[in-house]
């Protein structure tokens, strides 16, 4: 039987082993602290490397959960993995029965102590750099199915190098296991930092997201001063983490930064689908938090912090060598003898060291235990246990520290102190963990191999793993709606790929974040890593705008894997093949996802893809209805999409402002939608402000940039201005794309300037990067625009070579939902001349039952109307049969779809009908647009709406509009508009026109 506890207090008897040597080898130098469970030691071996020894306190041998909890501390600690978790490098048992674990000593000090040096509130910015070390070592960690269960400020240990330490693994389990000491009624975990669903005692709702709700209060403690819930006691706090939400961090900070406010309080949210989806996903979206708080991007914000602190342990370290002070403890005298011998247990067996590798995966991972928590390593005097009250509830033991008003819970285990050089590991703010597959011993719940785990409660593990970088922040929205991301993949085989499932994962949350084109991306990567992925094939296509060549082959690859998927995702693969034939049958489409969404009502895929069918037929009263039932930031996106088909621009604005809220460093859709209505509406500051904050968000994308380069020629006309924004722009265009984007936007900018040559040159490099490209959409825009241009300048024989070599080639080239070669072939034989006005009808009554019956996009009278009847007026008879045509009811196009070609050509038609107030009205909100697109109908528009102004006696107001385009264009002899504007402007009087026209000298003439 093992020897009696005696009467001797528990720091006299943890300072009795200082001197003493351990198995022969380790000799200990000193007492680093005393926990409720465990002493720490500073000791150094035989070779001379100095280690930190922890050994369970001797009266807690008896305890066989206690025994059990720490022997098995090591194997969690080792199987994370990660620099920032300090590993066990042995575990043992002394000769006197006491069991010790042996770790690296680290120099640094606890995250508390730090904390109660500075006033109990921390800076903003080094609350920020620790935290996201503190992610970065969570996301491995549940990458590895490992739930910490008890962050907090002990548990977080900075060393010299500015670096944070996780410690204290101790109560932390493996998902989907049951655990031991939960049944026998122990407490887990510490109140103050406690989710509720620990704080219920709800073993099965325990998972990552507990761990992340810490976190959330960690940095609402360090930052405020105070914990999550104030309360007398623990028993208290313990009553109030179960039962009451927490409250905003704005209440005790009201100065707090509203980005900074929001990452915290979505941490804090009661129900755990509402809280950050993934440690890496809330670890960047607090690096976008602070750059947008601090003004300046992540890595010069940690780089400053890591030198203050690293400043501060030298000058701490060298004050102390000059000032000879000694922190060593010396034990009592009277207790050199040495801790009273134990003989070993005989109560619990324990397990043979054979059947536990070392550093290995284990059966089970260590139970749950009593909350234990740190003392300072910086502070070598140990504390005296039982200093803090411990209060029985419920017959829960509670460890207990200082009254509530901060990071607090019982004396607890100390830490490994420390001697770290670093780990070498990038400290760079935006950098993601890497994340190892597990073994066979690891699968968890239905699930073989790869980090996720579909228990219920656990609806996202790590829903973003594998990204960097902000392309992985920008993923980070809502989903507190109850229909996790399981639920699409519900009965779908899982790739035996982890990053392929992880992309997969991923993928999901950013099409639900309202981001499709990063979604795209992610299905198509979870595809490449295994091309066997059926859903990631399915997905692709799913998500697609419109379904291109590389939607169609995601469909073909699909196919033969349906075997591999869901009854619902089947259902889906079978609704998409009407779509995919030809001529496609969309509404054949439509009606099939009606039906699977009566089966299947729960799955949002099926609603958000049946929802797009009505974006693209402008079916906005049934898009309200599909709207409701999507959840997540996209369910706003369509239903400010509906709004806008209805021309309720404050209900659609309302709608997006929702959208960015719901997935505020997300939603990148509707922050496009936002700023593209705001440049079409000529809003250009707040277009710029919208294209920036896209930026921030997604500073990875060319989005935000293209967007922004709209709103800088809207405020400055300068195209200088522009090309700079579109630098940007193009560094982030994909390799394949570069090209194409580059010469395009060079041809609109020569254009806007006059350069015609340098257009011309534009245009060829911009025809040629096309002809890479499989989609006849693309192909299609460098052969139109030409013609346009040429008949601009006259150059009417070429335009007609150029229709003929586009109805040449064009047949041969793959459809496109937006691109339709016999409607573009008429168009293009009209206005160059190469028909006559009787055949041009002809073929336009044959094109339009031809675009009826193929539906889809040309479905909607409005884009048919546009397509027939504006795009080709060439005579004041077309133009009124064009307005006789119009569809009357909502908008022919909504007000973010409807950009300055669209506003020109109708302001066009109806000038030349005749009915100059609605010229007028169509050809301000032209003029007025950012843009620098379509910049030959941009131009072109100020010149109709000088000659509309002219017609109503304008004379001022026409001349400004006249001197615009002379300005652009005035140095080109064969340029139409400017021709005419200023034999225009001639005839008004306008001011400083000359009737001269230029020669052929100058860059902008063509010769």
């Amino acid at each position: 039987m093992p020897a009696p506890f005696t009467r001797q207090s528990v720091s006299e008897r943890a300072l009795a082993r200082v001197g003493t040597t351990v198995q022969g080898k380790y000799r200990i130098d000193r007492l680093l602290g005393i926990g409720g469970t465990a002493a720490v030691y500073a000791a150094t071996h035989r070779n001379g490397h100095r280690v930190a020894i922890k050994f369970l306190l001797d009266h807690l041998l008896d305890d066989s959960d206690m025994y059990h909890l720490f022997s098995r501390e090591a194997y969690v600690a080792n199987r994370v993995g990660h620099p920032g978790a300090v590993q066990v490098l042995d575990d043992d048992e002394d000769i006197d029965g006491c069991v010790f674990l042996i770790m690296p000593l680290i120099e640094g000090e606890t995250l508390r102590a730090r904390w109660e040096r500075s006033n109990k509130k921390l800076p903003l910015a080094e609350v920020g750099v620790l935290i996201a070390d503190l992610l970065d070592v969570l996301a491995t960690a549940h990458a590895k199915g490992v739930v910490h269960r008890d962050i907090k400020p002990e548990n977080l240990f900075v060393n010299t190098a500015a670096q944070v330490r996780v410690l204290d693994f101790g109560i932390a389990r493996r998902a989907g296991t049951e655990s031991t000491l939960t049944m026998t009624g122990r407490f887990i975990g510490t109140p103050a930092f406690m989710p509720p669903e620990q704080a219920l005692g709800n073993r099965a709702g325990i998972g990552p997201h507990s761990d992340l709700w810490a976190v959330g209060a960690t940095m609402f403690a360090l930052l405020s001063g105070e914990t999550v819930h104030l309360a007398e006691h623990s028993g208290a706090q313990l009553a109030a983490a179960a039962t009451q939400h927490a409250r905003s961090i704005a209440k005790v900070l009201p100065d707090l930064p509203p980005s900074i406010v929001q990452f915290i309080d979505k941490a804090l949210q009661f129900e755990a689908l509402d809280r950050w989806p993934s440690a890496l996903c809330m670890r960047e979206a607090l690096c976008l938090a602070l750059e947008e708080s601090l003004g300046e991007k992540c890595d010069p914000i940690a780089s400053r912090v890591r030198e203050r602190i690293i400043a501060e342990f030298t000058a701490k370290a060298a004050a102390e060598a000059a000032s000879g002070d000694v922190t060593e403890l010396e034990p009592a005298p009277d207790l050199r003898s040495g801790p009273a011998r134990r003989t070993p247990r005989a109560e619990t067996p324990r397990t043979p060291r054979a059947e536990t590798p070392r550093g290995g995966p284990s059966p089970d991972l260590p139970p749950d235990s009593v909350g234990v928590t740190a003392l300072e390593g910086s502070d070598p005097r140990a504390r005296e246990v039982g200093s803090g009250r411990r209060n029985v509830t419920n017959g829960a033991t509670l460890d207990t520290g200082d009254n509530g008003s901060g990071p607090h819970a019982a004396d607890g285990d100390v830490h490994p102190v420390v001697h770290d050089t670093g780990s070498g590991r990038s400290n760079r703010g935006i950098v993601s963990p890497r994340v190892e597959p597990l073994n066979a011993e690891d699968a968890v719940v239905g699930r073989r191999r790869g980090w996720l785990v579909t228990a219920a409660t656990w609806a996202v593990l790590i829903g973003l793993a594998g990204l960097t970088g902000a392309g992985a922040m920008r993923k980070c929205g809502g989903i507190g709606d109850g229909t996790g991301l399981t639920a699409s993949l519900g009965g779908a085989i899982a790739s035996t790929d982890p990053a392929a499932q992880a992309a997969l994962e991923a993928g999901l949350q950013l099409w639900k974040n309202a981001s499709s084109k990063a979604a795209r991306k992610k299905f198509a990567e979870a595809a490449q890593r295994d091309p066997g992925l059926a859903a990631a094939h399915l997905y692709f296509v799913a998500a697609s705008d419109w379904f291109d060549h590389d939607a169609r082959s995601h469909f073909a690859d699909a196919q033969p894997l349906r075997g591999r998927l869901s009854a619902a995702q089947v259902g889906l693969l079978d609704a998409l093949e009407p779509s995919m034939a030809e001529p496609p049958d969309y509404d054949l489409t439509a009606r099939r996802l009606d039906e699977l969404t009566k089966q299947f009502p729960k799955e949002w895929t099926l609603w958000t893809l049946r929802g797009s069918h009505d974006v693209h037929t402008r079916n906005p009263d049934h898009l309200l209805t599909i709207a409701d039932r999507i959840p997540g930031a996209i369910g706003f996106l369509f239903r400010a999409r509906a709004e806008l088909h209805r021309g309720n621009l404050a209900a659609a604005r309302t709608a997006l402002d929702s959208c960015t809220r719901e997935a505020p460093y997300g939603a990148v859709d509707c922050l496009i939608s936002r700023a593209r209505l705001e440049s079409n509406e000529g809003a250009c500051e707040q277009s710029a402000l919208s294209a920036k904050k896209l930026i921030t968000v997604d500073h990875e994308s060319p989005d935000g940039y293209t967007s922004l380069a709209r709103a800088e020629f809207g405020l400055t006309h300068r195209t200088s201005a522009v090309r700079a924004v579109l630098e940007e722009k193009w560094a982030r265009v994909s390799e394949a794309s570069r090209e194409l984007e580059r010469q395009r936007d060079e041809f609109f900018l020569a254009v806007l300037d006059g350069n015609f040559q340098g257009a011309y040159v534009a245009l060829d490099g911009w025809e040629k990067a096309a002809f890479k490209s499989v989609d006849s959409s693309q192909r299609a825009r460098p052969f139109l625009t030409r013609l346009d241009l040429d008949l601009e300048l006259g150059r009417t024989e070429v335009a007609q070579q150029v229709a003929r070599s586009f109805i040449e080639a064009s047949p041969t080239w793959l459809r496109h939902d937006y691109y339709d070669q016999a409607m573009e072939t008429t168009r293009a034989m009209y206005r160059t001349g190469l028909i006559d006005h009787a055949a041009f009808l002809q073929r336009r009554t044959a094109d339009e039952a031809s675009e009826i019956a193929r539906g889809g996009v040309f479905a909607s009278a409005g884009i048919r109307w546009l397509a027939l009847y504006v795009e080709t007026i060439v005579t004041p008879e077309d133009a009124e049969l064009a307005v006789a045509n119009r569809p009357q009811g909502a908008p022919v196009l909504d007000a973010e779809s409807r950009e300055v070609n669209v506003d020109a050509q109708i302001g066009r038609a109806y000038l030349l009908a005749g009915q100059v107030d609605t010229a007028i009205a169509e050809l301000t909100r032209a003029t007025k647009t950012c843009q620098f697109w379509k910049s030959i109908d941009g131009v072109q528009a100020h010149a109709f709406y000088g000659d509309a102004l002219a017609k109503k006696g304008q004379k001022a107001e026409a001349c400004n509009e006249y001197a615009f385009v002379l300005e652009r264009w005035g140095k080109e002899p064969r340029s139409r508009s400017a021709n005419a504007a200023r034999e225009s402007a001639i005839r008004l009087g306008c001011p400083g026109v000359s009737n001269i026209r230029p020669g052929h000298e100058g860059t902008g003439v063509i010769k």
